[in-house]
């Protein structure tokens, strides 16, 4: 039997995620350099428009970045989202008895963690949306950190909710409130 050979990891997330998460780094005072290394991230990389990394960098670089800053936000929000905050709101709606009730639990939970937002639940015949709305100034950290801060929080509730049903959740849509980025290929991925 010929052995089998791993396929070569694409490269599509944006290097602007990256360059969000530096920037998480500055706000708190910290340098993002051993980070950016265990992901394997030249740091004269990350400003380069158009660039990309693996998924696998990207969980790397989160990762070690959630745990130094104790933030699983990553700079978005005003206050620090401890470590464990997201799992916590994961485990507060596991015992629900519904999809529905689940994601409307971990919206309001959401709320007690940063009032920088606010997320609820829409449904609409067979389909459901969840809203986001903006009470706090997100651009006060850049519209970098801004746009990666709802796109992580999206992909965050969606990954919940595939995974309370044991099933992948098809998208109909993904809006949001800035401008069409050039890494607009990519968010389809991310938050489809």
């Amino acid at each position: 039997m010929p052995a089998r050979i791993a396929p070569t990891p694409v490269a599509a997330t944006p290097m602007a995620f990256v360059s969000a998460i530096c920037a998480g780094y500055r706000r708190y005072g910290k340098n993002p350099a051993e980070a950016l290394k265990l992901a394997q991230i030249m740091p004269s990389s990350v400003q380069k428009e158009g660039a990309r990394i693996t998924a696998r960098q990207m969980e790397l670089l989160s990762g070690a970045a959630m745990h130094e800053l104790d933030d699983e936000a990553l700079g978005a929000f005003s206050r620090r989202l401890p470590w464990g905050s997201y799992g916590m709101l994961a485990r507060a709606s596991l015992t629900s008895p519904d999809l529905g009730v689940a994601l409307k639990r971990w919206c309001r939970h959401h709320a007690l963690l940063t009032g920088d937002i606010h997320l609820r639940l829409v449904t609409q015949g067979a389909g459901a949306a969840i809203v986001i709305e903006e009470r706090a100034d997100l651009h006060a950290q850049g519209d970098g950190v801004r746009a990666f801060g709802l796109v992580h929080v999206l992909r965050n509730i969606h990954g919940l909710a595939c995974w309370y049903v044991d099933s992948r959740i098809p998208l109909q849509e993904a809006r949001f409130p800035f401008p069409t980025p050039p890494h607009a290929d990519a968010l389809r991925v991310q938050v489809g």
